[in-house]
């Protein structure tokens, strides 16, 4: 184990008054640009729903499994190969055309480098028109980890979830991909409940290049998993730990840790309480208000997570609050 006890003048380490204090400025700032930027998505009616459209000669979109204002995924059928894929299909019209673009072009680069279980693969790519750009990826026959971020227990399968992800987002940082949008929606479990089962990650429209700036007032995240410095148009690996250890919280609690009152590190341990001292310790540091003051490996801290969890718990198990 690695030394996780030092709390390095981060946002857990301040007092209470001033993690609300800097929560309620976020909140401010994320919903003041992220309304400013939703605000220009196309209408639903030009999002049109394309079942049954058959995409170069080749993939008979079958079933929409997913999509937001600017991008909707098809489960798709591969003639050429007889396999099921997920096919992304971007819109790129109107003033965020460029930024769309961008995203297509992140998300194609991101894809082509890394190669991982744990990662998405990127199977094809085109264009249906020059305002539609599409992906084509493996398709994840499992669902997303959102559906067991509020679980009763912490259980074998969680634990090794923590390390395959953290191993995963470790290969990105490896070759200078930061992935800058990790929520549970954005994870899924390949083949659950059968010997296979893995965690693999996906969407990686806002991911961060080691050619290519890696600042963006419109790359911004979900905000219970977003990091501070986010908000202010800057990302590194931390960031990414930042977003890993705020879903390991809520996988603990059943809680997200945006939604403490008190985010200090007392109000962390209230939220924790039962879970061993060591483990609080290596939280508030992953969630720590400075980027330098948390670990730099997301591996380690996975690793770590996942070693901890593995030791039986003494006394009574942790209380778990209700769903987020």
């Amino acid at each position: 184990m690695r030394n996780v006890t030092l709390f390095r003048g981060g946002m857990i380490a301040g007092n209470s008054y001033a993690v609300r204090f800097w929560r309620s400025r976020l909140k401010s700032e994320y919903w003041s640009a992220k309304y400013a930027f939703i605000s220009q998505a196309p209408s639903e009616e030009a999002l049109r729903e394309r079942i049954g459209e058959v995409l170069a000669d080749r993939y008979v979109l079958r079933a929409k499994i997913g999509g937001g204002g600017f991008a909707n995924v098809y489960r798709a059928l591969d003639q050429g190969s007889d396999i099921d894929v997920a096919i992304k299909i971007l819109f790129v019209h109107g003033e965020l055309a460029q930024h769309q673009r961008r995203r297509f072009e992140r998300e194609t680069a991101a894809l082509e480098r890394i190669s991982h279980p744990g990662v998405v693969p990127l199977l094809d790519k085109g264009w249906i028109s020059e305002a539609e750009p599409y992906l084509v990826m493996g398709y994840i026959d499992g669902p997303h980890w959102q559906k067991f971020s509020n679980r009763a227990t912490i259980t074998g399968e969680g634990i090794l979830w923590l390390r395959q992800l953290g191993d995963a987002l470790a290969e990105g940082h490896r070759i200078g991909i930061l992935h800058r949008d990790l929520k549970p929606q954005n994870i899924m479990i390949q083949d659950f409940g059968k010997p296979a089962e893995r965690v693999v990650v996906v969407d990686f429209g806002a991911a961060a290049m080691p050619d290519q700036d890696r600042s963006s007032s419109l790359e911004l995240g979900s905000l219970p998993y977003l990091a501070p410095e986010q908000v202010q148009g800057r990302s590194y690996p931390t960031t990414d730990v930042y977003a890993f250890t705020a879903i390991a919280f809520e996988m603990l609690t059943g809680v997200r840790y945006a939604s403490l009152a008190d985010g200090s590190e007392s109000g962390l341990r209230a939220a924790l309480a039962g879970f061993p001292g060591e483990l609080v310790a290596l939280l508030a540091v992953g969630l720590s208000y400075s980027p330098a003051d948390r670990p730099s490996d997301i591996r380690l801290i996975a690793e770590d997570l996942a070693t901890i969890l593995g030791r039986p718990l003494v006394g009574p198990p942790p209380h778990r609050a209700g769903p987020p």
